[in-house]
């Protein structure tokens, strides 16, 4: 599943609500929102970018409606709501 800014980093996924989250360079924090339609199209209604702390770098994982962000010894959980 790509879009036009690139490969997402995470996918979440909640039913037919999804989020594809990351892509290249300035579209890393990029969060778009949306649903998959009955002939397999994921329509975009909502965009909106993760703020990190400053100076931090994480990775990031999702794993069904959960979006997992690792910085060094910290773990944080974010549902599809909360990225929403």
């Amino acid at each position: 599943m790509t879009t036009r800014e690139g490969i997402p980093t995470a996918l979440l996924v909640d039913g037919t609500r999804c989020a594809l989250i990351g892509g290249y360079g300035k579209e890393q924090d990029l969060v778009r929102v949306g649903e998959l339609t009955g002939d397999g199209r994921f329509v975009v209604r909502r965009q909106r970018r993760l703020a990190p702390p400053p100076g931090h770098r994480w990775t990031m994982a999702g794993r069904g409606g959960i979006l997992h962000l690792f910085s060094g010894a910290s773990h944080c959980l974010l549902d599809l709501d909360q990225v929403s």
